[in-house]
């Protein structure tokens, strides 16, 4: 018996595909505006150059649509949440440096190298959910600190500092579905199919879940005695090495990051090989 063979996205385009001359111009245009506006650092600015130029030769303009929309409003979001931070928060910045760009975009551009091997709708698919979850992470943690109330714990169900890994709160959380819902429409400007933006706003919405429940359980947790200040790394920004309160020690927060778009990615591959 023949293996089964998932049809094209209802609405699928031949333009989700580019010439990598062209991707290239696009993304190189777009991370110089980028750097110049100080959202990324050189190297977040290299790994930003190199994960455009997959995705959009890969995906074409729809995945352009997605991978804008999570930069742009991302970078804006982040950057008005920076009044709200704590002052304990052992934050990394608001440039992204390019283990922050491969937790974000990695996955995106393993979409657009699906779409370069022949699968172009299953790469969009895996792109924009990909970043759907990034984005829903990314407004839920920086909407989420303007909220009056100390957030939940997922996980213990115990009120937690703002910033702490795992916290989720009303605002946060609505301002996370406003994320993936406005990655995963995004490609629709370009003609992508709405059961697209569907299925990708979904995926997106169970990454972020899925985000708050590994940083409550298993991401690295720290103190600084020097400072007697939590943190989310082995040294701390005064420079002193911090120790182990809880969770794994080699996972922070990039790497929940990718975990957690990671699978948001799987529900949309599942989704088209099971349609």
């Amino acid at each position: 018996m023949a293996a089964h063979k998932p049809e094209p996205l209802s609405g699928y385009r031949s333009f989700l595909t580019m010439s990598i001359l062209l991707a290239a111009a696009i993304t190189l245009l777009i991370v110089g505006l980028g750097y110049g506006a100080r959202a990324l650092t050189v190297n977040g600015a290299v790994a930003a150059a190199a994960v455009g130029i997959l995705v959009l030769s890969g995906t074409g303009f729809p995945g352009l649509g997605a991978l804008g929309a999570f930069f742009v409003t991302s970078s804006l979001i982040s950057r008005r949440s920076e009044r709200y931070e704590p002052a304990w928060l052992d934050a990394p910045g608001h440039r992204r440096n390019a283990s922050q760009v491969a937790a974000n975009g990695g996955i995106a551009a393993i979409g657009g190298l699906i779409g370069l091997v022949g699968h172009p709708d299953l790469g969009l698919l895996v792109a924009t959910s990909s970043l759907a979850a990034a984005a829903a992470d990314t407004w839920a943690t920086s909407i989420g600190m303007s909220s009056p109330a100390e957030p939940l714990d997922i996980w213990r169900l115990k009120r937690v500092a703002k910033g702490t890994s795992g916290g989720v709160s009303p605002r946060g959380t609505l301002g996370g579905v406003g994320g993936a819902v406005t990655v995963a429409i995004a490609p629709l400007l370009a003609g992508a199919p709405a059961d697209l933006a569907a299925i990708a706003a979904a995926a997106g919405v169970a990454g972020m879940v899925a985000d708050s429940l590994l940083g409550a359980v298993l991401q690295g947790r720290f103190f600084c005695d020097a400072c007697g200040q939590p943190s989310e790394r082995r040294i701390h920004r005064c420079g002193a090495a911090t120790r182990r309160t809880a969770g794994l020690a080699g996972l922070g927060n990039d790497g929940v990051n990718a975990l957690a778009n990671a699978l948001a990615a799987g529900i949309g591959a599942v989704w088209w090989m099971l349609r």
